[in-house]
């Protein structure tokens, strides 16, 4: 698998300050290189968590923890970097692709803890 940066981890790297380097959480080599990792996870300025899984073929899995956001705010942010021309809202907190099948998947999910969690998977 060919390793490269994520829409959403460019974005975080280029406008948030790091605190952590990136917490490997699994290779997909044993003879890995350590920027290359299949699964990991990265804390940014302003309480913003990073994770990715993108360890096996079939599929990937990301989410981005915020200090909590309006909904329609998240939704702006999920137009603007992941906007995919055969998705459409399904609900306030669900982007999917029209019609389900394969495609990349995005949701809002608001806790009591006071962050807004946007996740998305990719797959066929």
């Amino acid at each position: 698998m060919e390793y490269a940066e994520t829409i959403g981890y460019t974005y975080l790297s280029k406008y948030y300050k790091s605190e952590t380097k990136k917490v490997i959480l699994e290779m997909t080599d044993p003879d890995w290189i350590e920027e290359k990792p299949c699964s990991f996870w990265q804390k940014f300025e302003y309480d913003i968590y990073y994770e990715v899984n993108r360890c096996h073929y079939a599929g990937m899995n990301e989410k981005i923890i915020f200090p909590k956001m309006e909904t329609e705010e998240a939704q702006k942010l999920i137009n603007e970097l992941f906007h995919e021309k055969f998705n459409a809202w399904e609900s306030a907190y669900i982007y999917a692709p029209i019609g389900g099948g394969a495609g990349c998947y995005f949701q809002i999910f608001q806790d009591a803890f006071q962050t807004t969690t946007i996740s998305w998977g990719c797959g066929c």
